[in-house]
């Protein structure tokens, strides 16, 4: 907006119309959720979107969304931005690669600092906003100035993966279960385009794991329940015992809120 460029409004309509519209109007960068990119690439007209830079952000961008947008738009900058609500800043992820780099944890990003404790992700601003963002109770911070953002992160190698919040995690006996963890499993399987997992409760374990999915495309040669049967196999490969959904839906549609992020209650 302030190089002169065009903004365009894309918040009614429905998608079909909305993608329609970017189209007439020559949108080259959008900035959006994974769950409405994802829900972008269902659309026949995404094809024709010609994009120079693509930005994510609001939820845990998974590498097959990542990899999906790279091969579809292979001129496009692409960016997963991580922001927290707690420390009041973020950084950018450039490279395509889900999560960031571990190097980041011991040389900071953008005058930021990182470090991981009780696999949590703290952050310590470059502005001296501490005692600004510290008034209220639900914000948690050290004495050198690091902030608890509250989201899980795990190390694999020279990557740090986000899991999810430590709050959203479902609790099936005692054992921690991060919905994004199981939607990322569920999005690898080549018929499930959109995924929400969520728990259920029960009066044995407390809360059991169940998921809804939007397929990629009707099938008419396999049934409901094949599919479930097909993706319950698939989770198994992936997932744990206690982390494996005990029922999966299909449904037409997954709702996103206004900002664009999953529905999850």
């Amino acid at each position: 907006l302030l190089n002169g460029d065009c903004l365009v409004d894309c918040t009614t309509g429905t998608l079909d119309e909305k993608v329609a519209l970017m189209v007439d109007s020559k949108v080259k960068a959008i900035s959006a959720t994974p769950s409405w990119w994802r829900q972008l690439l269902m659309t026949q007209n995404s094809k024709a979107l010609y994009l120079s830079r693509i930005t994510l952000g609001g939820e845990i961008a998974d590498q097959l969304l990542l990899n999906t947008l790279s091969s579809q738009f292979p001129s496009a900058k692409i960016f997963h931005i991580y922001a927290s609500t707690e420390a009041g800043v973020g950084f950018a992820v450039s490279d395509k690669k889900a999560g960031f780099p571990l190097t980041w944890i011991k040389q900071g990003v953008n005058k930021t600092q990182l470090k991981i404790k009780n696999d949590l992700l703290w952050i310590k601003p470059f502005s001296d906003n501490l005692k600004l963002n510290t008034t209220t109770k639900t914000i948690e911070a050290d004495n050198l100035g690091y902030i608890n953002t509250q989201d899980v992160v795990s190390i694999e190698g020279e990557r740090v993966y986000f899991k999810g919040r430590i709050n959203g995690a479902i609790n099936v006996g005692g054992h921690k279960v991060f919905p994004e963890t199981v939607e990322n499993v569920l999005l690898t399987s080549p018929l499930v385009a959109q995924a929400r997992v969520y728990g259920k409760e029960n009066k044995i374990l407390g809360s059991i794991v169940v998921a809804d999915i939007v397929l990629k495309a009707p099938s008419e040669s396999l049934k409901h329940k094949d599919i479930q049967l097909a993706l319950l196999l698939h989770c198994k490969r992936h997932l744990g015992r206690n982390d494996m959904p005990t029922k999966i839906n299909v449904v037409d549609e997954l709702a996103l809120s206004d900002t664009g992020k999953l529905v999850r209650r």
